[in-house]
């Protein structure tokens, strides 16, 4: 027994040394090679810097409020940002609703006895364009998920998302109001559902571009447009338009995905103290837009030609908020007003004559 267990083991030994021995040749022939050898650059990957993802996006919309006589018409132009934390950052919530970084906004209101003025303010906020988000990580259906091709995704009766790949490009329409299902793609509109806006709309159009894999996140968003129109406009519109009085709402918005790039946390929080400036945004104006209207230009042109001086010296001033010029009270005076409001008597002031 003996006898086999040291020849078994001599055995296994040898066959080690045979294995051993072809291995360093192997190694040998493979470092001589001249086509094998690649040198590694040193990489060092930080995931702390890919903490958040920050977004720049300019916007266009066209929005208009309409009731039974009276119309207003909006066009506004606007950069906002977008602050979107990874799921692991527990320490910093961002935002994922636009944040106003800086707005120029043209008004145009018409009624039915002919009145047309301008204005580049108005009290009442009714545009949806503000609601508007970055997608959330979604995973692309089966027939665009390995290459160039279509799917649709069916809703109750009609299509819901229609989906359209070539090369890293997909380009998205969605159907909010076909399914419930796709209110996934605008969470931040959700109330207004449960609230019982009548929309008659609700269609948005996305193109994402560098798209690899299964997943869409906002990193791949390029631009985005929306069309919303609805009966009613919820709360907002308090006391606009008449008692039990119909009023209807249209917008339609372009978002361009300017810059976006991952940062830190304590990036984040420095971008999000100081935003950054008009003059560093114009230099990241998309160059894809279409150009405007005829009709569009001549409303800006209109409301860059009011004399915002003139108009604010021209209205009249109320005088239940004018201040009148008083003489400070000494310390005897302020005495003797405290004693007189004790027994009841009016309190003295001194005016300057």
């Amino acid at each position: 027994m003996l006898k086999s267990l040291i020849a078994f083991n001599f055995v296994a030994m040898k066959r080690c040394l045979i294995a051993l021995n072809l291995f360093v040749v192997a190694l040998a022939l493979f470092a001589k090679s001249p086509e094998r050898n690649i040198k590694l650059e040193e990489v060092t990957v930080n995931s702390r810097h890919r903490e958040v993802l920050h977004a720049l996006g300019f916007v266009r919309e066209f929005s208009e409020l309409t009731t039974g006589t009276d119309t207003v018409f909006l066009f506004r132009e606007k950069w906002v940002d977008f602050m979107l934390p990874a799921a692991s950052v527990k320490r910093f919530q961002g935002w994922k609703l636009p944040r106003i970084l800086a707005s120029k906004s043209y008004y145009r209101f018409t009624n039915a006895e002919g009145l047309d003025s301008v204005s580049d303010r108005f009290n009442r906020h009714f545009s949806w364009a503000d609601w508007l988000q970055m997608p959330q990580r979604v995973k692309l259906p089966e027939n665009v998920s390995s290459g160039d091709g279509t799917d649709t995704i069916f809703g109750r009766h009609r299509p819901t998302e229609i989906w359209r790949r070539a090369d890293d490009r997909i380009d998205l329409s969605v159907n909010v109001m076909a399914d419930t299902m796709s209110r996934r793609w605008v969470p931040a509109l959700n109330s207004f559902f449960r609230d019982n806006v009548d929309f008659e709309r609700f269609d948005v159009r996305y193109l994402f571009k560098g798209v690899a894999g299964n997943w869409l996140t906002a990193h791949n968003l390029d631009a985005l447009t929306a069309t919303i129109e609805s009966n009613g406009r919820g709360s907002n519109l308090h006391k606009f338009n008449r008692p039990r009085e119909n009023y209807y709402v249209r917008t339609y918005a372009e978002m361009y995905v300017a810059d976006r790039e991952y940062i830190s946390v304590r990036e984040a929080r420095k971008i999000e103290r100081n935003p950054f400036s008009e003059s560093e945004l114009m230099r990241l104006m998309p160059s894809e837009m279409a150009d405007l209207d005829p009709q569009i230009l001549a409303l800006i042109a209109r409301v860059n030609a009011i004399d915002t001086i003139a108009v604010r010296i021209n209205i009249p001033v109320d005088q239940n908020l004018v201040g009148r010029d008083l003489i400070p009270l000494t310390r005897k005076q302020k005495i003797i007003n405290r004693l007189r409001g004790l027994v009841g008597l009016p309190q003295k002031k001194i005016q300057k004559s």
